[in-house]
């Protein structure tokens, strides 16, 4: 059980890891969108509430694009393609 649970980690950090190019601060709000939209996804996790900076969002652009794109991509990916289980859910 414990080989499953490392390898489902394992999956969620490579999911997130491919951030595209951009500022530091869209990099930043990527990562964070996508783990939030793989949370809103169902998607096996300890994470128990959203990650996105609310002060970043409202204030910088480049933060804010980065975490609706990487948002919108994981979602979508969780969505299409679930990774199997539970973790802290």
């Amino acid at each position: 059980m414990r080989g499953g649970v490392w390898l489902a980690a394992a999956v969620i950090l490579a999911s997130c890891s491919h951030v595209p190019p951009g500022s530091r601060d869209y990099q930043n709000g990527y990562t964070a969108g996508c783990y939030d939209g793989r949370f809103d996804a169902d998607a096996p996790t300890t994470q128990t509430t959203w990650i996105r900076n609310e002060s970043l969002f409202e204030t910088n652009a480049d933060y804010k694009e980065g975490w609706q794109q990487g948002y919108a991509k994981c979602y979508a990916d969780e969505r299409d393609y679930p990774i199997m289980g539970t973790i802290g859910r």
